[in-house]
């Protein structure tokens, strides 16, 4: 029986408002190629809306629920993503530097759950993982804004919305005093980097029902804790991301994640986006076109990050009398 392998390559064809104006188009004619001739239609919009359209019943109503797929508990109800991150002043605004420039390492993650834990003990819980901070209660009515959508913006209208609002924001604002001229940031400063101004809540909602094509069983490929989330929650295997394709095992459907353009674009790096974008035809989409040529997959499915799903079939894989529509690379949702 052939197999499908889906590739969510977030970062791929959607850049940043913020970067538009320094950005060229890349050299990329493997995703043109690919993009041109498959079967598009519009999905889950945003940078993980892949991940939603395939995991979530209903992802056009739904966002994916970030925070609970990443903790993983099963004693508290919801869970929020507590982001540690740097806020640059502006004229009138907080502009939002984001995480990247703190370069945060697991001790610093650690300290700052200490530090929150012995202040909001009374208020929610707190876990952690390598890069983040997550804190839980029995329910958030929450609408917030994903951090790598609010960098280089301001902070005041990207706030949290909805009934629990002015609370998650006092929060926030709490966090902010707490940590200004603390030990914690005193001996950050001592070290060179950057202090750390607060935490930006976001990846709010409950683990929502389950797309049914995962009742079957997958192989999950990746680094991001993300991906382990889903992966542990419904029982799959999840296996460290390969070099290229030929390290993937198809006796299954296969799910993979490759964040390295996001990352990219989380640093500003216009440069390392473009070689990632190389990259990232030559160790998967290249491969993945002749698997399906040769008949040895019977599905590709990409997630680029701008808002589409490009399906090519075996089947049609090679039926040159598609239409080509215009292509470019579009704003990141």
């Amino acid at each position: 029986m052939k197999h499908s392998l889906t590739l969510h390559l977030p970062g791929l064809c959607a850049l940043p408002r913020r970067l538009q104006p320094d950005a060229v188009q890349p050299d990329m004619p493997l995703v043109e190629r690919f993009c041109r001739r498959a079967t598009r239609r519009e999905c889950a919009a945003g940078r993980w809306g892949g991940l939603a359209e395939r995991v979530l019943a209903n992802p056009q109503s739904t966002s994916l629920p970030l925070a609970n797929l990443l903790v993983m508990s099963d004693g508290v109800a919801e869970w929020l993503i507590a982001e540690p991150v740097y806020l640059e002043a502006g004229i009138d605004d907080l502009v939002m530097a984001g995480a990247a420039p703190l370069a945060l390492q697991p001790g610093d993650i650690e300290n700052l759950a200490d530090i929150l834990g012995g202040h909001f003990s009374g208020d929610f819980s707190i876990r952690h993982d390598a890069r983040r901070l997550y804190i839980g209660r029995d329910a958030w009515q929450l609408e917030t804004v994903p951090l790598h959508r609010v960098q280089g913006h301001g902070v005041r209208d990207n706030l949290p919305s909805g009934p629990d609002a002015r609370q998650a924001i006092s929060w926030m604002n709490e966090i902010q005093m707490l940590l200004h001229d603390s030990a914690f940031n005193r001996e950050r400063e001592t070290r060179g980097v950057l202090p750390v101004s607060g935490c930006w809540f976001w990846g709010e909602g409950r683990r929502a029902s389950l797309h049914a094509e995962l009742a079957m069983p997958i192989r999950w490929y990746g680094e991001d804790d993300l991906l382990k989330g889903i992966a542990q929650q419904y029982g799959d295997d999840f296996i460290a991301l390969p070099e290229n394709l030929a390290a993937v095992d198809f006796s299954q459907d296969v799910q993979l994640l490759d964040t390295r353009l996001a990352d990219a674009l989380d640093y500003n790096d216009l440069e390392e986006w473009q070689r990632g974008i190389t990259a990232v035809e030559s160790s998967w989409l290249a491969p993945a076109m002749d698997l399906l040529a040769r008949g040895a997959l019977n599905e590709v499915v990409l997630y680029p990050g701008d808002s589409h799903e490009y399906s090519l079939r075996n089947s049609d894989a090679w039926k040159f009398w598609r239409r080509w529509r215009e292509w470019q690379i579009a704003a990141e949702s």
